[in-house]
């Protein structure tokens, strides 16, 4: 390990990172010798980031998108458009739902 090692990890504490999401990004740098080991450590999660590696979005079955990271049809994030906001009778989750599915497109265009 190195110093430079050292204050990657001083950011990342600060920054609050979830644990689980620590192990899943050392899994994803992980050489052989240390993949095997985190994988001993953490079997379910590393059956969990295997799983959402190969779903679109990282999304598993029954998952939606949270509505914080959605962009609506107007290029804005859906909870700050005033035009999608203003929407009555249930045309809100209308735009929720073509707002998820563009992001599903999106992320399936992304895929090489």
């Amino acid at each position: 390990m190195s110093l430079h090692e050292f204050i990657h990890s001083q950011v990342l504490a600060e920054r609050d990172v979830p644990f689980h999401a620590l192990i899943m990004a050392a899994m994803r740098k992980a050489d052989t010798g240390n993949i095997e080991k985190l994988r001993s450590c953490w079997p379910e999660t590393w059956d969990e980031l295997e799983k959402r590696y190969w779903s679109p979005g990282g999304l598993l079955p029954g998952e939606r998108v949270p509505v914080a990271l959605l962009v609506c049809e107007h290029d804005k994030p859906l909870a700050e458009c005033a035009t999608c906001a203003a929407y009555e009778d249930g045309a809100a989750e209308a735009a929720i739902e073509k707002a998820h599915a563009r992001w599903l497109e999106e992320v399936k265009r992304s895929i090489p």
